[in-house]
């Protein structure tokens, strides 16, 4: 009986993350990001934040900023924080930011290459998936939390 329990468990968490992208420009994407309660906040930051970083490696770029759609009707998140103008892409002026993940996201990033403006200001998106990046790109972003 144990047994049986122990594989229904791995069966709920082998798929309970899923996310889907949406190119917005040449360099903005637009990220959807649906995870299971069992995986809760945590589970469902670090699933959009790994696929963030994938999807600005396969476009071509190296650094990311994550911005969010506060008028989405589905946004279950909070999102503080606006730079000068306003935009959640640009980097300068940004005093503070704070993202609340729940289980179903929809946020954005703006995707930089040496150069661009605000570079500097953005996350490394190699650093974000470690050592192993290029088979994390290549697998596709986590279905686990």
């Amino acid at each position: 009986m144990n047994r049986f329990f122990l594989l229904a468990a791995c069966a709920l968490l082998s798929g309970c993350a899923s996310t889907s992208v949406m190119q917005t420009s040449a360099n903005t994407a637009e990220i959807t990001v649906d995870a299971a309660p069992v995986c809760g906040t945590t589970g469902a930051q670090k699933v959009a934040y790994e696929d963030a970083a994938i999807e600005t490696l396969r476009a071509g770029f190296d650094r990311f900023i994550i911005g969010a759609d506060a008028g989405a009707s589905n946004l279950s998140g909070a999102v503080t924080g606006a730079d000068v103008t306003g935009s959640p892409y640009q980097s300068s002026g940004i005093s503070s930011t704070t993202f609340l993940f729940h289980h179903h996201e929809r946020l954005f990033i703006h995707m930089f290459r040496p150069g661009d403006a605000g570079y500097d200001d953005a996350v490394d998106a190699r650093s974000v998936l470690g050592p192993r990046w290029a088979a994390k790109v290549r697998n596709g972003p986590p279905k686990t939390c």
